[in-house]
């Protein structure tokens, strides 16, 4: 449910009414409930989303909070631009780490021999290996 809209799954606005929810929650919950869809793996994941959307809407203070972070997350954020210790403009993240689909991905923004001088400490164990004359 990360990132799937509660209103959307259910087909109400989001200005639906506590009734107009639990109307859209039943028909739907009748249409795709596993007991009338034997075998039907898909008609069971449906189910899930939907039980998981009325349960967020239903209630009044989890609703509240799910609009805030839902507002939160559609309006954008100003873009910053990070700084190297010399001033001048760098990578805006050092690390990013992305989930999609069950994948985690991690994205490092360091120069090469930043990233070699990275690898070359945990390899060593959390010290810098002694510089060879």
């Amino acid at each position: 449910m990360r990132n799937e809209d509660c209103y959307a799954i259910l087909g109400v606005p989001t200005t639906a009414s506590e009734k107009e929810i639990r109307t859209a929650y039943r028909r739907l919950a009748r249409r795709f409930h596993p007991d009338l869809n034997a075998g039907d793996k898909n008609a069971a994941e449906r189910f899930k989303r939907i039980k998981a959307a009325y349960d967020t809407l239903a209630d009044p203070v989890r609703r509240r909070r799910y609009d805030e972070l839902r507002a939160r997350r559609s309006s954008p954020r100003p873009a910053r631009r990070a700084q190297t210790a010399a001033g001048a403009p760098g990578p805006p993240h050092l690390l990013r780490v992305r989930r999609s689909e069950g994948e985690l991905t991690v994205e490092v923004g360091l120069g090469l021999s930043r990233l070699l001088d990275l690898i070359a400490v945990v390899r060593v164990g959390g010290q810098r290996p002694a510089d060879e004359e």
